[in-house]
């Protein structure tokens, strides 16, 4: 082939010429092929295509260069996967929102220890401690300094105050030192010396509600049980006399419950004793139910009192009952 533009021969079918550098027209359609001897723009400016000779290779990797965009600031792999991308400004205020945050939580949870964790033992001790081994036996350390050792009894107010490892009780002019060997929410241990030897004793903190219905039942009970001796002291002892008197004395059977008020006006003289000796004692508002013979030596019978007609807490002499709820399953009228 002949080139047009210098008439220098070439390979056949060439698209450029290797002599001057021109296109040649018939080696593909118009358009597809730019004419690269033309000035082009770069940078605003027509620049000239500056070479006598020409190397595309060289010139498309200038232009493909001078073409191509600025990468972006961020991953591309965000961008196109529709991602939101933060800037640095961003980024460094909400790291400063969590490490807040953070520091909040931290503060939090340090109080909570202190006020639950790290109590006092002046916070500690105050409630109510049942003496294990011992069912009924409070004892309750108050907030203003106050300790009752019998549940419940103006009586038995003491004061107290702790001194590093010391629980110290004063009563007039009595002071007893104990040392607090364990006190945490619910446990507390006390030793104390006498004689030469040491004494420990364990309590275990208890609901209040709880442990004032239960030492109440029992008091109740204590109570009943007294009265229920009383009754059968009392009518032993009359019968007793009069027989030591020479007089006959005859079995004693209330053949149901009785109030005792109703045996102020008895016609049976060991009655009259019952209600002459519960009278004095307070327990005149009850009831009683009583089974005596006085000259049956094997069983001599037993007594009943309760502060009800309908039963409840039972008091019984002899073999009373030991606890509230074996009271409490006492039938009025037979024996336990």
């Amino acid at each position: 082939m002949i080139c047009s533009k210098c008439g220098s021969q070439i390979p056949d079918n060439s698209s450029f010429c290797n002599v001057c550098g021109a296109v040649i027209d018939n080696a593909a359609p118009a358009g597809i092929i730019p004419d690269i001897r033309q000035p082009f723009q770069q940078g605003g400016q027509v620049q000239p295509n500056g070479f006598a000779g020409f190397d595309p290779n060289a010139q498309m990797q200038q232009m493909n260069y001078s073409a191509q965009p600025q990468m972006p600031a961020y991953p591309m792999g965000a961008q196109a996967a529709g991602m939101p991308v933060q800037s640095q400004g961003g980024s460094r205020k909400k790291l400063i929102i969590i490490i807040s945050a953070i520091a909040a939580a931290v503060a939090v949870v340090l109080l909570i220890l202190f006020l639950f964790v790290f109590k006092s033992k002046k916070d500690l001790i105050v409630g109510t401690w049942q003496e294990n081994g011992k069912s009924g036996s409070y004892t309750r350390f108050n907030k203003d300094g106050t300790v009752e050792l019998v549940l419940g009894n103006d009586q038995t107010k003491s004061v107290y105050e702790i001194d590093g490892d010391s629980l110290i009780i004063k009563r007039e002019n009595i002071s007893m030192n104990y040392k607090i060997d364990e006190l945490t929410e619910d446990k507390l241990t006390l030793s104390a010396v006498a004689g030469g030897k040491t004494n420990s004793v364990s309590f275990t903190k208890v609901n209040e509600d709880v442990a004032v219905k239960s030492y109440t039942e029992k008091s109740k009970l204590k109570t009943a049980n007294s009265n229920a001796k009383l009754v059968f002291t009392t009518i032993n002892n009359e019968a007793a006399d009069r027989i030591a008197d020479g007089e006959r004395v005859e079995a004693v059977h209330t053949g149901g419950t009785v109030a005792v008020a109703d045996l102020e006006d008895s016609s049976d003289p060991l009655l009259k004793a019952v209600y002459n000796a519960l009278k004095d004692n307070g327990g005149e508002k009850g009831y009683v139910y009583i089974e005596f013979d006085p000259n049956d030596y094997e069983s001599t019978g037993f007594v009943q009192w309760s502060a009800s007609e309908s039963g409840g807490l039972i008091g019984q002499y002899p073999n009373p009952a030991k606890t509230v709820e074996e009271s409490e399953g006492m039938t009025f009228g037979q024996k336990n």
